[in-house]
């Protein structure tokens, strides 16, 4: 069994935009004969943020030390196998962060470079944070080939669309493809960092034979009681 320092993963949790926590705990597992390890992070918060039960919020990513790899992130395949057989978490939700090039619907003004996030629909129930408008993804929207959505910033909705109550059900061309506007997050919601401008669904498909690269950062939240320990047991379980 191996150990990060805390201060390192201090300083590396503080680089990472997705949360300003300070790890406290770090525990890692060996997995299999490929000796994988799977880490749990308990952070303290440095400030408060902006989401549901926050202490009950935690990181994952992989080690792997066969690779010379520290904090690998998620592949969709584990992803799907924590979400459906994890029995210690409420849920937990993937993720990456880009920019996307944004502009009126049928091309009526030039493109945009704004920051843009990809999520899964699990990603906002994870957090227990509410839209200001609209709604989340659905499961449904966060699959290959299904319609085209996206979630605006507060910011966003106030600059572009002048804070207009009627923007849910409108068109946003995003990478030159039109996407219907289904919500609005509050100016609180900076997630997973604070220059966000709008999210969009992930797509993964769970039925793909391909398990695909360590690409996605990952969020989990722990059920009532359940300890990082706890967590880490369960995870051990449901990895092949």
């Amino acid at each position: 069994m191996a150990a990060i320092p805390i201060r390192h993963a201090s300083r590396s949790l503080r680089r990472t935009p997705a949360f300003t926590l300070t790890a406290i705990v770090t525990l890692v597992i060996g997995i299999g004969a490929v000796a994988a390890i799977f880490a749990v992070l308990n952070g303290v918060l440095l400030r408060p943020l902006p989401y549901g039960n926050p202490d009950r919020l935690v990181g994952t990513w992989h080690d792997l030390p066969p690779l010379s790899m520290t904090r690998a992130n998620q592949t969709s395949a584990l992803y799907f196998t924590y979400k459906n057989l994890a029995r210690t978490i409420e849920n937990i939700g993937v993720y990456q962060e880009n920019a996307a090039n944004v502009s009126e619907a049928g091309g009526a003004s030039e493109p945009q470079r704004l920051p843009a996030a990809w999520i899964t629909a699990s990603i906002i129930p994870t957090l227990e944070v509410a839209p200001l408008l609209g709604r989340n993804f659905t499961d449904a929207e966060d699959l290959p080939s299904a319609p085209s959505v996206v979630i605006l910033s507060e910011g966003l909705w106030r600059t572009r669309f002048g804070a207009d109550r009627a923007v849910i059900g409108r068109a946003l061309e995003v990478n030159g493809k039109a996407r219907q506007i289904v919500g609005v997050m509050p100016k609180s919601f900076r997630f997973p960092s604070a220059s966000v401008r709008l999210w969009l669904p992930l797509a993964l498909d769970p039925h793909s034979p391909n398990p695909g690269g360590f690409n996605y950062a990952g969020v989990a939240r722990l059920k009532p009681g359940v300890t990082p320990a706890d967590a880490e047991r369960d995870f051990k379980t449901v990895l092949p």
